[in-house]
């Protein structure tokens, strides 16, 4: 009896240690595994503080963000009473540098972006007008685009106007063999339904018309042409000009010392 446990016993002993081995095998294989990664891990977080840089913009989230092409006073007072001094002094900083950016418009650059601003504005000459019963909107034709990022000229388009008060506005003295200058945006919503784009005729924005020095209230979204003098349509013709300005315009660093901004400046 005394022989047969023992050597159960034995038995036992001899299966607990075999599996004791074994954990602690796996357990020393973890620790050396996490050891070596935790090395690696601040091995390379090292080489990239040695090789890459962080970069940090300051940008004021003011009223008219982010359209840069209307002035801000309180971007213009924030920069003011603002302390690089405190900035520079800030013992995360490494180096600061101090630039300005301006727009600068080339009728040859085209930016593409649909994010843009003012990308789905339009300033077109129609003409051509016929209704569809089945929609409810006006056909008519693109005679010359003021502006215009996507439509071409020569192709029709429906029109819808953004308030009634308009549509009666723009068919109170309406001519059918005219053609109008019309301010307004391509439809996004509409542009699914339809097999053709749809343009809302509206009013100007108030950011347009404070960076054109005049009121949105004052200025009437469409007119009639005069012979054809598209680029003489008054306050339109401006408008025209200021999206094409503003969305096509390139981003241009003035600085004294362009040297200076190769670190903040990578790709240059």
């Amino acid at each position: 009896m005394i022989f047969r446990n023992s050597l159960s016993s034995v038995l036992r002993t001899g299966k607990k240690t075999a599996l004791f081995i074994v954990l602690i095998s796996a357990l020393s294989l973890f620790s050396v595994l996490g050891i070596g990664l935790l090395v690696t891990a601040d091995s390379f977080q090292k080489q990239c503080e040695q090789t890459y840089t962080t970069l940090a913009t300051l940008e004021y989230l003011g009223a008219a963000y982010p359209d840069e092409s209307v002035f801000d006073e309180g971007m213009a007072n924030a920069l003011n009473n603002m302390d690089f001094n405190g900035l520079q002094s800030n013992p995360n900083v490494l180096e600061t540098t101090q630039y300005e950016r301006i727009n600068a418009y080339n009728p040859a650059y085209k930016d593409g972006l649909s994010e843009s601003l003012y990308r789905k504005n339009v300033v077109l000459a129609i003409t051509h007008f016929t209704y569809m019963e089945n929609n409810g909107y006006y056909q008519v034709l693109i005679e010359k685009g003021l502006y215009s990022a996507n439509l071409k000229e020569y192709t029709y388009v429906w029109l819808d106007f953004e308030s009634e008060e308009l549509k009666k506005e723009f068919f109170a003295d309406f001519q059918e063999d005219g053609v109008y200058i019309v301010h307004g945006f391509v439809s996004e919503i509409d542009k699914f339904m339809s097999t053709n784009d749809v343009v809302i005729v509206s009013n100007i924005s108030k950011p347009v018309a404070e960076a054109l020095e005049v009121n949105a209230k004052d200025v009437t979204p469409f007119l009639k042409a005069a012979d054809k003098q598209y680029d003489t349509a008054g306050i339109l013709s401006e408008v025209a000009n200021f999206y094409r300005v503003s969305n096509d315009s390139m981003k241009v660093y003035v600085t004294q010392k362009i040297e200076e901004m190769f670190p903040f400046q990578q790709e240059l």
